[in-house]
């Protein structure tokens, strides 16, 4: 870089200070045409030149620099002038600052005061109005309730005639899944719907397969005995020619309980229905066997008849029934021993042999010898059929007892 405070000749190169640079093209000619001692001369005079251009250039430097010190005195005057004035500025700034923070937190005081009485006024008002209004809410919930209720007690209504309806379906079900499962080998139908008749026909068959009989079923669910369910039953029993006809009821006539014999049609409850079934199913099983042996025998099948519908038919059915009942009761009881419940039902299968064994001797003074010997239920040698009768009436009457 080039130093400021000289130049180079153009003629011979030569730096030059810039203090010397107007004298040096004089003082290179000068020494050309001058000879020695006027050459000292000059350079004696150029050197005090020299050094009074050099004082004067002192001077008017320090005079320079003297003004811009000067120059940078009052710059830093004013400077101070200027951050004294913005620190004034700033502590009024910072004093007007607070006393707007302090207008404000009053402001704000006092704003909050009004927020709080507009609050309470608004309270007090929704307070009332809200009391209105739930005076009105309860007022209409009242009404919904009774609406409610009203609506309530017209679907339970409904339900209970639908309920009634059910129940009987289930009813019907469960006597049809009862039977099927008591008898697999006969037939459990249901009648179809819109056909006019019972609830099932039970067609009873033999181990041969020949048809021995048939019953119909008829399930209730009621409240109350219907005073022209056995009128009904018995028409059904004309049209579907059958044999016996039966009613499963909840509630029986007046007289009957358990199960029993009604204007010529068999009833019983849900507890009774099974051992009754039984009873009516070995008879019609039995009567089938009868019918083939007496064929052409017309006045047989009239004493027969006779016998089926008799009060000793009756009697042995409850019997039987009975016994079946009670054994089915001593068999789900868990309230026993083991040991009297064997002991009970050994009783109860005595009974029924032994009424099994009169019911044999009555078809065998109806029929004789036309009917098949039964080994086990014959009499021992030296017995008369008189005394076997007179003890089976006499065991028939304990019963009754």
């Amino acid at each position: 870089m080039p130093d400021s405070t000289t130049i180079t000749c153009p003629k011979c190169g030569e730096k030059i200070p810039l203090t010397d640079a107007l004298t040096h093209d004089l003082k290179e000619q000068l020494t050309k045409e001058m000879g020695a001692s006027m050459r000292k001369e000059y350079e004696r005079k150029m050197e005090s030149e020299r050094a009074a251009l050099k004082q004067e250039a002192e001077k008017k430097a320090r005079d320079e620099a003297g003004a811009r010190f000067k120059d940078l005195e009052l710059a830093n005057a004013e400077k101070d002038q200027k951050l004294q004035e913005a620190g004034q500025r700033e502590m009024d700034f910072m004093k007007q600052k607070r006393e707007l923070e302090e207008k404000v937190k009053s402001v704000d005081l006092e704003v909050a005061r009004k927020v709080e009485d507009e609050r309470k006024k608004i309270e007090e008002g929704a307070q009332a109005k809200a009391s209105e209004e739930f005076r009105f809410q309860l007022k209409t919930r009242d009404e919904k309730e009774s609406q409610m209720s009203r609506t309530i007690n017209d679907l339970k209504r409904k339900l209970e005639q639908g309920s009634m309806q059910i129940q009987g379906e289930v009813q019907e079900d469960e006597l049809k899944d009862a039977l099927g499962a008591a008898f697999p080998e006969d037939s459990i139908d249901d009648v179809p719907q819109g056909i006019r008749g019972a609830d099932l026909i039970h067609t009873v068959q033999m181990r041969s397969g020949i048809k021995a009989g048939t019953m119909i079923w008829e399930s209730k669910n009621t409240k109350a005995w219907g005073g022209d369910w056995a009128k009904k039953i018995k028409d059904d029993q004309v049209l579907a020619k059958a044999d016996v006809a039966i009613i499963v009821s909840q509630v029986l006539p007046d007289g009957i309980k358990g199960f029993g014999l009604f204007e010529g049609v068999w009833v019983s409850d849900p507890a009774h229905f099974l051992p009754l079934a039984q009873a009516l199913r070995i008879q019609l099983i039995q009567l089938a066997q009868m019918k083939s042996s007496l064929v052409g025998k017309d006045e047989k099948m009239e004493i027969l008849y006779g016998y089926l519908t008799s009060p000793q038919f009756k009697n042995r059915m409850e019997n039987i029934v009975g016994a079946f009942v009670s054994m089915k009761a001593d068999l789900e009881s868990e309230q026993r021993s083991i040991k009297r419940q064997w002991a009970k039902r050994g009783k109860e299968i005595e009974r029924v042999m032994d009424n099994t064994a009169g019911m044999y001797g009555d078809f065998q003074g109806l029929v004789g010898s036309a009917l098949p010997a039964i080994t086990s239920l014959e009499l021992p040698s030296g017995e008369s059929e008189d005394n076997e009768d007179e003890n089976t009436e006499t065991e028939s009457n304990n019963d009754k007892s």
